[in-house]
């Protein structure tokens, strides 16, 4: 049996999968990966660890009985917008800074108006500019010795399987350095404030060979010398494929621990505070992406606060919310639990409890928690969207979309029917495949890609609810942020 061998490097796991040519996953592992907080505001992860697990995953594969040379290709899916200095031999000079790390935010507010352009993302300092003036000033050593800059997850595994330095399109987008018209870094910005582009990856479309795995990383994974490794896309990017938003204006949302939504535009948008634009993995179109910081997280926060103690929090947790008959006229929550960027962009905003009576018990909280996540992605998605493609029901993926009683209220709130396909926890690795498939020539392009391959995946749907009995519970919720910014 032939496969391709996909790898999604998440912010919380290392996901593989094995996949025929007919689209059929045929094996699937997962890793954790550590999160570091060394001081406040810093989010660091060790790319050694990435590539142990790597080479993990491949070996446990092997254990099952699937040889080197059924593997045809390798293709990667991964977090974006990191920062990780490499020397000459390609080894780690420290462990990586996250996208979501905010440790170079007086660097952003000196360098905004030189990479702020009409074109231009939202600019501040999770950016790789940023980032690197921090480093040139604070670790100026580590700085001179780097090599090379690279800018994601899975750029790091090719570099250790290749040798080669390299990124896609996609990831270069949420860089706050990469040209969108230009598709090309921006050499003068950088040069201006003393940045070298000479030391940041070469840039290659997703379904461009990257290179071909070396003897020595052969050796260390169990891989064939010479097996060709495609160069993927970013997480946004593979999420995108695997969600199947292929018509231009269909909206998707993730809810992850964090989260976004997302739609395809076929041209380069004017600039609207908090979204962002990524060029597509095919390059003939654009990712329209909004983060939101509050997703999967705040039901988190609510299962481990809530019921820490119980054999399945979120099970206990779902049946006691579905017992409340809700909503209340006065209870609400707003679970800006950790700051937000869309669709209000304040790092400083807090979660907040209004309308608690004395009657007010732990479901009556939780049903509040869920109304007002579903609240929270509803305002988002009205901001988001610009009323395309409302008769299609909104793909509804990652971890957040398990919990069912969450989806019947959202699908309440907003008044929308949700599709949750039956593989959402592979979607990115079934997106990271897309690449592959057309460097084999299994697929001609990425909308064939989809039709042939994930059609044949199973969804679940819930369908639009009765939204009537939560408008005026809505338009006070909108009123909470706004009166909350200035207490």
């Amino acid at each position: 049996m032939n496969y391709t061998a996909a790898f999604d490097l998440g912010t919380t796991s290392i996901k593989g999968i094995l996949i025929n040519k007919d689209g059929m996953i045929k094996y699937t592992e997962e890793r954790n990966i550590h999160t570091y907080y060394p001081e406040k505001g810093h989010v660091e992860q060790d790319p050694e660890e990435w590539w142990e697990h790597f080479c993990s995953i491949l070996k446990e594969w092997q254990k099952s009985d699937v040889a080197a040379a059924d593997i045809l290709a390798l293709s990667f899916s991964g977090q974006m917008q990191d920062c990780i200095p490499i020397d000459m031999q390609g080894r780690p000079l420290r462990r990586a800074v996250l996208y979501s790390d905010a440790r170079a935010d007086s660097e952003a507010d000196e360098l905004s108006g030189l990479f702020s352009t009409a074109e231009s993302n939202p600019f501040n300092g999770t950016m790789l500019p940023p980032k690197l003036l921090w480093l040139k000033r604070n670790e100026p050593d580590l700085f001179e010795k780097t090599a090379c800059f690279l800018v994601g997850a899975k750029d790091y595994i090719i570099y250790r399987l290749t040798g080669n330095a390299c990124t896609d399109p996609t990831t270069a987008s949420t860089t706050g350095m990469f040209h969108l018209k230009k598709r090309s870094w921006m050499e003068k910005e950088l040069t201006t404030c003393g940045l070298p582009e000479d030391k940041l990856p070469r840039l290659y479309a997703a379904h461009d060979l990257a290179g071909s795995v070396h003897k020595e990383a052969a050796r260390e994974c169990g891989l064939l010398s010479g097996l060709p490794v495609v160069c993927g896309s970013g997480d946004a990017g593979a999420t995108t494929i695997g969600a199947g938003a292929a018509a231009a204006g269909q909206a998707y949302v993730y809810m992850g621990t964090t989260g976004w939504i997302a739609s395809i535009s076929p041209k380069l948008e004017h600039h609207r505070e908090g979204i962002f634009q990524l060029l597509h993995p095919s390059q003939q179109a654009y990712i329209v992406i909004a983060p939101l910081l509050n997703a999967g997280s705040v039901l988190e926060w609510a299962a481990e606060t809530w019921y820490g103690e119980e054999a399945d929090p979120y099970q206990k947790m779902s049946e006691e919310a579905a017992l409340v008959n809700g909503p209340f006229p006065d209870l609400l929550f707003l679970p800006y639990l950790q700051g937000e960027r869309f669709p209000v962009q304040d790092m400083e905003a807090s979660g907040i409890f209004t309308g608690i009576k004395k009657e007010t018990g732990r479901k009556e909280l939780v049903r509040a928690v869920y109304e007002g996540l579903a609240f929270h992605v509803l305002q988002a998605l009205e901001q988001f969207s610009d009323g395309k493609n409302k008769e299609t029901a909104v793909p509804l993926i990652g971890g957040g979309a398990r919990n069912e009683e969450w989806c019947s209220v959202l699908a309440d709130v907003t008044n929308e029917s949700w599709t949750i396909p039956a593989d959402m926890d592979l979607l990115p690795c079934l997106g990271a495949a897309a690449p592959a498939f057309i460097y084999l020539g299994w697929s001609d392009d990425y909308d064939a890609y989809t039709a042939h391959v994930l059609a044949r995946h199973e969804k679940q749907r819930h369908n639009a609810g009765d939204s009537k009995k939560y408008e005026a519970l809505y338009t006070k919720y909108k009123m909470l942020y706004p009166l909350s910014a200035h207490m």
